[in-house]
């Protein structure tokens, strides 16, 4: 399953899940860049900042991460993602020392 990370300290104003314009692109971690034009992607007040695919150069955590989210995409069902959502939550608590986990289930029916 795809899954995305972000540093919400890092991203300028919401973060909105959006589709690529056309001409659109990112860098991503490795340097390459991505023509975005169509896929779905979240980006925020300066442009794109990732995509279920690739994640971009900007807005990554890092050592001094605070606050973050992470976005598990499925295509089939909540069901995959409650699972990835209790592995998730104990990496972040024993790798991360992280010590609020919120998480929620967006659905076609629910958003």
């Amino acid at each position: 399953m795809p899954v995305s990370c972000f540093d919400l300290d890092q991203i300028e104003g919401d973060l909105q899940l959006d589709i690529g314009k056309t001409g659109e692109t990112f860098e991503c971690n490795d340097g390459t860049s991505i023509n975005l034009e169509n896929l779905p992607l979240f980006r925020d007040e300066q442009g794109p900042v990732g995509s279920p695919s690739n994640q971009g150069s900007r807005g990554n955590p890092n050592d001094s991460t605070e606050k973050a989210v992470t976005i598990i995409y499925s295509f089939c069902g909540a069901a995959p993602v409650e699972k990835q959502l209790s592995s998730i939550s104990t990496i972040l608590e024993t790798h991360a020392q992280a010590e609020i986990i919120d998480s929620c289930i967006i659905t076609a029916e629910n958003s």
